[in-house]
């Protein structure tokens, strides 16, 4: 059975929404901890506290995670808004915030495996997510822009 481009691009939409959700929920955890002034445990990686109490951890004071968190919510609702829409401008704000997020997620492993040599798990949930976010809207970039061409 071969899926028609509409359903294709719904089914990416849906993709990007569940990854962005997962964003969410990883982001507002750790958030929650940065303020509460407590650590969650590594259970896969050793190092979260490492991580987490570096000085890479904030920007101005403001913890990276809570950035997180309104990056994927705003992922999220753009891609809410393509689902129901497909309008071509919430389709490349998407691909302008998964560049965005999947830049930011390379520059944050690097600083955790070559600075801080500390892995954090929920970071790299993190940077997992936005990196499957990133692959996704640039699989629903191009797949449009082939429909498009193919209209011409």
């Amino acid at each position: 059975m071969r899926l028609t481009k509409h359903l294709r691009s719904k089914l990416l939409s849906i993709v990007i929404i569940v990854l962005a959700a997962v964003g969410v929920f990883d982001a507002a955890l750790l958030t929650k901890e940065h303020y509460a002034g407590t650590f969650l445990p590594c259970t896969i990686t050793k190092g979260c506290d490492v991580v987490l109490s570096s000085k890479y951890s904030e920007v101005f004071g403001i913890p990276l995670a809570l950035f997180g968190v309104v990056f994927y919510i705003a992922v999220l609702t753009l891609a809410l808004v393509y689902f129901y829409n497909q309008t071509i401008i919430a389709k490349r704000v998407l691909l302008l915030l998964g560049s965005i997020g999947f830049a930011s997620s390379l520059v944050l492993v690097y600083i955790q495996g070559a600075v801080l040599r500390a892995w954090c798990q929920y970071c790299l949930l993190s940077a997992l997510t936005s990196t499957l976010i990133f692959v996704s809207v640039v699989v629903l970039n191009l797949m449009k822009e082939k429909q498009n061409n193919a209209k011409s």
